[in-house]
């Protein structure tokens, strides 16, 4: 009997958006459950013209809540999750229908690449069987909880993505904040909600707010994984920018000690470094960061890996006046797909002249 799979979505205000991400679903779903949690806008008519099955949710300031009610009414064998600024490419459609059609329920969830930000991608449980023991749980940033590790399995092949447009993209910290501030003044001070707060004023700019909370989660905290110590390169970066270079450095460095075998330490670093054209010191770091090879595991940022480095150090030879290194780096970064090609074209073209004129001169 073929397996059957469900859309669940919580939407509130997307009208915008709510076509697209249903017509993404939509071939390979067999049932789209959206639950609106108060729309005021075309959300709901332009959601039920899609053919998508319609309930409502009085908002509590609960994702958790409002994601457990969507599974709730969920009829399929298993369950697809998106939010409504998700999208899953036409390549991606057919390797989910693909997957589909092996599952069976000797698992229990199966962990997609989400690629959460232009820079950042991470592995989240995507797909649930339905009727397992496990539930929504936390009040924002929320997640899955009793998934057991041995009845799931990762597919990091396979592609959500992230696309909201850039005129909202300041709409979720303000409001995850408001709930985070209430969470905190109804006295929840766990190392995850002072977290949270330093991440979410570390988004919207509020680099003195986000400071003084990542130092209050890391007083009771110890970072032991790559997810906290990125954490950390945020506060050394907020340190950086509210003029603390001396804990910059040292939260820098932490950073590297705690973890040596990812490359953001590195490439973090390094960037921190050129901004303030210490171009020797920089130099080995991007070559730390070009030696360690991208996992595809925990919450990566791709910058760091590939091209990006070879940039930087393209920039630092070019500074340092060693123009035949700064050619070979630029040019490695074209081979390798650089985004901004047009700029490391223009400084390649910079460091080709400078090259030919010490040629001349010689």
């Amino acid at each position: 009997m073929a397996v059957t799979l469900s859309l669940a979505m919580i939407v509130k205000n997307e009208g915008d958006l709510i076509e697209r991400a249903l017509s993404c679903a939509k071939p390979i779903c067999d049932e789209m459950i959206v639950v609106d949690t108060g729309s005021t806008d075309d959300t709901v008519a332009k959601a039920e013209a899609m053919g998508a099955k319609l309930a409502h949710f009085a908002w509590i300031d609960d994702f958790a809540a409002a994601r457990n009610y969507s599974f709730s009414l969920c009829t399929g064998d298993w369950i697809l999750w998106l939010d409504a600024d998700d999208i899953i490419t036409p390549e991606n459609q057919r390797r989910i229908a693909q997957l589909k059609s092996q599952l069976d329920d000797s698992l229990d969830a199966i962990y997609l690449n989400y690629h959460h930000t232009a820079s950042t991608h991470l592995l989240r449980e995507r797909l649930i069987r339905r009727g397992i023991d496990a539930i929504w749980k936390n009040r924002v940033h929320e997640a899955i909880y009793g998934l057991i590790p041995a009845r799931t399995k990762t597919f990091p092949d396979i592609f959500i993505t992230h696309q909201k447009p850039p005129e909202m993209n300041a709409l979720s910290p303000r409001r995850n904040l408001a709930i985070l501030m209430q969470m905190l003044a109804d006295g929840d001070e766990s190392g995850r909600t002072l977290r949270l707060i330093a991440r979410e004023n570390y988004t919207m700019g509020n680099l003195n707010e986000a400071v003084a909370f990542y130092e209050r989660y890391y007083a009771t905290t110890p970072p032991v994984d790559s997810y906290m110590v990125r954490e950390m390169l945020r506060l050394a970066r907020a340190y950086a920018s509210t003029g603390k270079d001396e804990k910059a450095r040292e939260s820098f460095g932490r950073a590297i000690m705690l973890m040596p075998d990812i490359a953001e330490v590195y490439y973090e670093t390094g960037k921190y470094l050129v901004e303030r054209k210490q171009w020797a010191a920089a130099l080995p770091l991007f070559a730390a960061a070009i030696s360690i090879p991208n996992s595809g595991k925990g919450n990566i940022d791709p910058e760091a890996y590939g091209p990006n480095p070879h940039d930087y150090i393209s920039i630092c030879y070019h500074s340092l006046g060693r123009y035949e290194q700064a050619i070979h780096h630029a040019e490695e970064a074209l081979r390798l797909g650089v985004k901004d090609a047009d700029r490391v074209k223009r400084n390649l073209k910079r460091s080709q002249y400078a090259l030919d004129k010490l040629i001349a001169k010689a």
